[in-house]
This record gives C-alpha cells, structure tokens and sequence, in this order.
C-alpha cells in the first residue's frame, strides 16, 4: 500500500513535533531556576488582582503570569510545572512557523522550517524557561500566519482570527507592538505602492486595527507607564555593541558555525527575487496582493521574501537603533519572534537549491549542527546554579548570620530552594543601582550588628568591587565559593559569588 504525498508530509510533520516535544520534555526541571523565573514563580502565587497591579508596576503585560498562576494551582510550583506552559507552547512554536512557511513558500518550506525550530537550541532553551518567550514567539507566529491568510480572503472570520491573536500578542510582551510595526509598515507600503487590494482594503484594516488597540485599551495606561518609566529611570541596560547587529542571528542559529550556514542559506533567499524571471519589477511586487490566493508557481518571488526582511528588520533593528538613540532596552531574548521569520528565510534558500543531492546534504548538515547544540546545551549549565548555592548556605550557616544581596532580585531564586530559618537577609544598594563610595557609610551600619556574613553576588552593578573591598576591609574573609553558569544557546554568561566573612578583621 503506497502512501500518497500528502500522507507522508502530514507523518513528516508529527515526527517532528513529537521529537521537538520530547526535546523540551527532557531534562525540563533539572536546572535551578535563575531569577526571572523565581519572580514568575512569586508572582504566580499572587491573587488575580495582586498580580495584575505587580505586572503593571513591573512593567510587562499579564498574559504569561496568568497561564502560569493556573499552572501553579494545577500542577504546583516545582521547576517541571513552572516551565511545562513554555514546553508546551515551545512544541506549538513548531506548528505555527512551520504553517507560515508552508503558506509562503510550499510544503517542503514548512517541514524544513518545523525541523529547524523543532531542533533549535535556542527555542529549546526558552521552552525550559518560565518565562514569556516562548508565548511571545507562538503568538507573533500565529499574528503572522494569520495575516497572511486574512490577506488572501479578507472575511470576518479571518479577521476576528487575526486580531485574537494579535491582542494576545500585546498582552504577553509589549515586543509584540514591534511585530504589529511592521505589519503595518507592510500595509501602508503596500498601499503607496498601489499594490492590488491595498488601496481598497484600507477601511478594513484601519478598523481591524483600531479593534485590536481598542481590545488592548485596558491595559494600555500601564503600558505607557512602562515606556515612561523607562524613558525617566535612565539606562538599566548597556547600550548595544555592534555585535548586536549580528548577535541576535547567531543566538537563533544556536552557534556560530550553525550561523555561517543558516546565514549563506538565507542570503541566497533573499537574492531570489533578483535571480528569478520576472514580468513585474516595479515596487508593486513588493507586496501579497490582498483577495488572491498565493501562486504556488511562484514561490521565490519578491513579496514572500520582502515580507520576512520587513518582519526581521523592524522586529531587531528598529529596537536596536532606539537603544542607541533613545534609551537602552535591548534584549535579545525579547525578539524571539523574529528568529521565525530568519527559519522561514534559511527554508526558501534551501528551497532554492537546485540539486537534490546538494539539498539534502544540507539539510544533514542542519540537523548534525542542531544535535551538537541540544547535545551541548544539555551538558551545560545555562541558568545560576541556585539550588546549590542554597543547599550550600544552609549547611554551612549559623542561626543569625546575615544573607548579604548584592541586589534585591536575588533573593528570590535563593529562598526558593533554601530550607534554613533564622537567617537574616539583607540587599544592598537597595534599591538595585550602582554603587558609590558615599554609600559605604550605610553598609557599615548594616553589617554592624553581625559577626557573620554572607555576601551573595551576582549581575552586580558594583563595577569597582566598592562592596567586596569595604567587606574585606572590615571583615575576616573565610571563604569563597564560584557558582559559574553559561547558557549554551545565547552565550550569557553567569557567576554568583558567595563569600563569608566571619568575625571583624583582627588588626
């Protein structure tokens, strides 16, 4: 019994979400939580209306802290449970980019684009993380595949599909307003262009639209309190280097070497439209034309591939730019919705290769380079080691000792795994800033009532080391102990400090 085309791609395409599913399965709680994760851990104990006024002040949207709060009543608050909603929309990830390669570029485009993803070091890591990441891709994934679909049959049912998803969007990071950017960048180039349907269609997507900001208009005071906190607060994060031009797509890739591949791959499809034949070469064949369905014989031509380089562009770059011009803000991890849209572009250079053999040789080398990287990431120690700093602490620590912070954050990771009572804890700066030598009077108030002292450090913004040398100065240093840690996939790199001090320095 022969099986048809369609049956082996639709087996093709379960394989690969079972494997990408297992992938983020395995190993889910082995690592300690790192402190983004401990604050969702906190928050999600949270009453609804408690947790909606943190988020707010905290600056983000509520959308990931109440699916983990229903995690938490479900399944309780172990690390397993805590990432399980990010495992799970992680395997969705693979669905929904793989459909929106399949809708630009064909049914090979969207296998290859759910082999990369499923395999992604990078998206294995934020689908172990308790955070919002993986939420932020899925959604601007699903924004996407269901704009593509709204634009060649603009019905209400499609576009009441776009806004849910993209309204969801908004309420699970505000990056999300970047991919709705860029959308609309799109949109309106599309109808200075005079691009079919455009022109036209513009009532309709004015009111779609102001639907979606109308739907977000509950939490769109805190959002702007967000972006004026930010503005008045000053730099809270460096201003990105220029490896930040190409950081990002060597995180996406999950190594450098995996980089200069995905990155020949993807500039050969971005130089189809100059390599293929086409009767259109004015600004017009920019764009999908809205009310027709895409032309299956002509995948590689311009609209596909502008659309991906738009998407990328403004979802990285604009950020980028505003963190060197406005204020710092940058993250790598917060434009994880563009590393779809890079998957789909290297799919469509791999596509485009005209000899099977050579086609499929690549594909091995892609998938040899994603098992190194889930193989390395698997054997690394991506998040701070906080379980065994804790456990360490409370064999070693005395009723009374001090727990000295270097800042507030890092608290909660470590009593979320320490079991020691009758140990005061303390941060210092607090609030969380930079150090002066005119705040050392306070620390020697602080420090004053205790013979002994552990000093935790870690993301210190004590860039001279003020604290540890006053500590040292005033201080017996008995011991130190290194907790590094480095997340194979983004390359960040971690070390908490625990130093104890016991009793004053003897002169």
């Amino acid at each position: 019994m022969s099986i048809s085309p369609q049956g082996r791609a639709t087996a093709t395409a379960t394989l690969l979400i079972a494997a990408g599913f297992f992938i983020r399965l395995h190993g889910l709680g082995a690592e300690s939580l790192w402190i983004d994760e401990a604050h969702t851990a906190a928050v999600a104990r949270m009453p609804v209306l408690e947790l909606l006024k943190t988020v707010a002040l905290d600056n983000h949207p509520p959308l990931s802290f109440l699916v983990e709060r229903g995690a938490l009543l479900l399944l309780g608050d172990s690390e397993a449970a805590l990432r399980l909603p990010s495992l799970l929309f992680g395997t969705l990830t693979i669905v929904a980019a793989g459909a929106v390669a399949k809708r630009l570029f064909g049914e090979t485009a969207g296998l290859i684009v759910a082999l990369i993803t499923a395999l992604s070091p990078f998206q294995l890591h934020y689908s172990q993380e308790a955070r919002s990441y993986e939420l932020l891709a899925l959604l601007t994934a699903c924004s996407f595949l269901s704009l593509i679909r709204f634009a060649e049959r603009p019905t209400a049912k499609r576009a009441a599909t776009y806004t849910a998803a993209t309204v969801l969007l908004l309420y699970t990071h505000y990056y999300g307003f970047f991919a709705v950017a860029a959308q609309n960048v799109l949109f309106f180039a599309g109808v200075a262009a005079g691009a079919r349907g455009y022109r036209r269609g513009v009532a309709t997507w004015l009111l779609v639209q102001g639907t979606v900001l109308l739907l977000f208009a509950p939490w769109a005071g805190a959002a702007i309190r967000a972006v004026s906190d930010r503005l008045s607060t000053g730099p809270i994060l460096p201003r990105p280097t220029a490896r930040k031009l190409i950081g990002p797509f060597i995180s996406w890739a999950g190594s450098p070497l995996s980089f200069l591949l995905f990155g020949v791959l993807s500039l050969n499809a971005l130089s189809l439209p100059f390599r293929s034949p086409s009767d259109d070469r004015t600004m017009k064949s920019l764009f999908l034309p809205i009310g027709e369905p895409p032309d299956k014989e002509r995948r590689s031509d311009p609209a596909r591939v502008f659309l991906l380089a738009v998407w990328i562009t403004i979802s990285l770059y604009v950020p980028i730019v505003m963190s060197w011009f406005v204020s710092p803000f940058f993250v790598t991890r917060y434009a994880i919705g563009g590393s779809i849209a890079f998957y789909i572009l290297v799919a469509a250079g791999i596509i485009s290769i005209g000899r099977s053999g050579v086609r499929k040789a690549v594909i091995g080398a892609v998938i040899l380079l994603s098992l190194a990287g889930i193989r390395r990431y698997h054997h690394a120690v991506n998040k701070e080691p906080w379980r065994e700093i804790a456990a360490m602490v409370d064999a070693r620590a005395q009723e009374g000792d001090l727990l000295l912070f270097n800042a507030p954050f890092c608290e909660p990771p470590f009593d979320y795994y320490s079991k020691r009572a009758g140990l005061r804890r303390a941060s210092f700066p607090d609030p969380y800033g930079a150090v002066e030598r005119s705040d050392l009077g306070k620390l020697d108030t602080l420090i004053a009532p205790f013979d002994r002292i552990w000093f935790i450090d870690a993301y210190s913004r004590d860039k001279d080391g003020l604290v540890r040398d006053r500590l040292d100065e005033a201080r017996r240093f008995t011991a130190e102990n290194l907790f590094p840690s480095e997340a194979s996939a983004t390359g960040k790199k971690v070390t908490v400090d625990v130093r104890l001090y016991d009793g004053e320095k003897t002169p």
